[in-house]
């Protein structure tokens, strides 16, 4: 009997034209990382009855929960699948290099939702969720770990199968941001005393829990839209230590880059940094962590993400 392995899994999307309604055709291909945990829960809980002596009651299932995270590379292809989800369908440019912009117009309203495939196809084994909706996506900056982008998703339900339902799958070319390439910019100034730090960026939203036959929630509602992260840098006078002290908000900008045709932005336009606190844990240099809200500015959106690739449209 075969056995599932992590190295044989596949991982395929694509988006709904309606809600939980699995499309047809041909899906994506999408790298992912060690740690995902998209899978269905039900609980069975015992129901303590009483006057029937000592022995263990009959049981009863509750709702089902389909949700999880999707770690994947930071990569400038196969993320802009999921900053769709995040931001909805971008403004694209471009012919041969395409310019992508995420989130430009502000939040949107209806959140698109995606069908995802796992399968095991050594089993075989496929599990299907629909109804996938981005809650919050996660990008770190750092030199020790992998560049591993976070992502959380809610799912109304999922469903298995024997039968491979990906089509004919686009695979897209994987060239993963270097852990080099990151820069942190405050009011358009390189920042150069970053050590590590990340920005999420989160819809707020919520499951739809009613009452239903067949245990799925009904929907996702999306809520208050978020960007906030945190900075950590070597202590030394500088400007952004004194906007925080001082409460004056900074244009934060996040860059990954491999060349001038590959790259990934995330511009947050006014950025409150609260006054930090410093510890001093022993003789050597000194760092503070700065974390940070975004606010919506007067004119403009309060995060935009362009990303930079030969994709020509998502």
């Amino acid at each position: 009997m075969a056995r599932a392995t992590g190295s044989a899994a596949r991982l395929y999307a694509r988006f709904e034209t309606a809600y939980g309604v699995a499309p047809g055709g041909d899906y994506t291909r999408l790298p992912f990382l060690g740690g995902f945990d998209l899978s269905a829960e039900q609980v069975v809980e015992r129901i303590d009855v009483l006057g029937l002596g000592r022995g263990p009651g009959p049981t009863d299932r509750g709702g089902i929960s389909d949700r999880g995270t999707v770690p994947v590379p930071v990569d400038p292809r196969a993320l802009g699948v999921w900053l769709k989800g995040l931001l909805g369908a971008p403004a694209t440019g471009g012919s041969g290099t395409y310019t992508h912009v995420f989130g430009g117009d502000g939040p949107p309203a209806d959140l698109p939702s995606l069908s995802v495939l796992v399968m095991h196809p050594d089993v075989p084994r496929y599990h299907r969720h629909d109804g996938v909706v981005v809650d919050r996506l996660t990008l770190p900056l750092s030199l020790s770990d992998q560049l591993t982008a976070r992502i959380a998703v809610i799912a109304q339900a999922e469903s298995n199968t024997t039968a491979d339902a990906a089509g004919s799958p686009t695979t897209l070319a994987l060239t993963p941001f270097a852990r080099l390439s990151g820069t942190v910019s405050a009011d358009g100034t390189p920042l150069g005393r970053v050590v590590g730090g990340e920005v999420t960026i989160g819809n707020g939203s919520t499951p739809a829990v009613v009452i239903r036959a067949d245990g799925k929630i009904d929907g996702v509602d999306p809520g208050i839209a978020t960007a906030t992260g945190r900075l950590e840098l070597r202590f030394a006078e500088d400007d952004l230590f004194d906007a925080a002290v001082a409460g004056t908000p900074v244009a934060l900008t996040i860059a990954y880059t491999i060349d001038a045709d590959t790259a990934l932005t995330v511009a947050l336009p006014q950025v409150q940094l609260p006054r930090p606190k410093r510890v001093i844990d022993g003789p050597g240099g000194l760092q503070v962590a700065f974390p940070f809200e975004a606010e919506t500015p007067e004119l403009g959106a309060f995060c935009t993400v362009t990303l930079k690739n030969d994709v020509a449209s998502y």
